[in-house]
């Protein structure tokens, strides 16, 4: 009586389990909030130049940390009234949204400047992607 049992032609709800360890979840975290302070700081550094390209690069690179910064650190963007939003968005996501996202928006600097730092600034937004590959994989 106190544990109804379900019906056979019942569908059971959906749970959505996180396989990935806790320790993960805070290192790629961690990780995504420095990659984002990594991409501004080294994207200001790229826009020092005489190639356009390369001041395109820097400037795409800076607004790839400023979104990283939205989605994982939103309490650094405290500035934008919308600062909760895209982080918000995407914990409700799987991982490989994340992931894919910023393996996607890291390859665009490098490929428009391949200079030390889009390499160094959009390849941590890479292994940050590439991390939230990994926890999408969980405990196989």
């Amino acid at each position: 009586m106190m544990n109804p049992e379900p019906t056979a032609g019942a569908p059971k709800a959906q749970q959505t389990t996180d396989d990935s360890p806790w320790w993960l979840k805070y290192a790629v975290r961690f990780l995504g909030t420095v990659s984002a302070l990594a991409a501004l700081a080294l994207g200001a550094m790229a826009c020092i130049t005489i190639t356009p390209r390369c001041l395109l690069a820097g400037i795409l690179q800076m607004l790839n940390g400023v979104l990283i910064a939205l989605i994982e650190a939103p309490c650094l963007c405290m500035f934008l009234d919308f600062a909760q939003v895209p982080s918000a968005y995407f914990d409700r996501k799987p991982p490989w949204h994340r992931g894919l996202l910023y393996i996607v928006i890291s390859i665009l600097p490098i490929s428009l400047c391949a200079g030390i730092s889009t390499f160094f600034g959009s390849g941590l937004i890479f292994i940050t992607g590439c991390l939230y590959g990994i926890m999408a994989l969980g405990k196989k």
